[in-house]
């Protein structure tokens, strides 16, 4: 049951990620809500078609931004052309 949950949670963050991407600017770490929930996104310069999305899991006092800069993770998914959510 509960993965079930996080499939049908992650193909609507997916789906909501292609619905904001028209909005967001390419090579950006874009700050965004969905259903009132904050998160950030990491949108490549040159995306992959049909690539994975890399959901980034951060601790309870970290920041999605100390967390993008601790593991240099929008700088690997630039090089590769992935999506990172935060």
């Amino acid at each position: 049951m509960a993965r079930a949950r996080a499939r049908a949670v992650l193909a609507t963050l997916a789906a909501a990620l292609a619905l904001a991407g028209a909005a967001v600017a390419p090579g950006t770490f874009a700050r965004e809500t969905f259903e009132g929930r904050a998160y950030r996104v990491w949108v490549p310069g040159q995306p992959v078609a049909g690539g994975p999305l890399v959901v980034a899991l951060h601790g309870c006092w970290q920041s999605p931004e100390d967390f993008a800069i601790g593991t240099r993770l929008n700088e690997a998914a630039e090089r590769r052309g992935l999506f990172v959510v935060y």
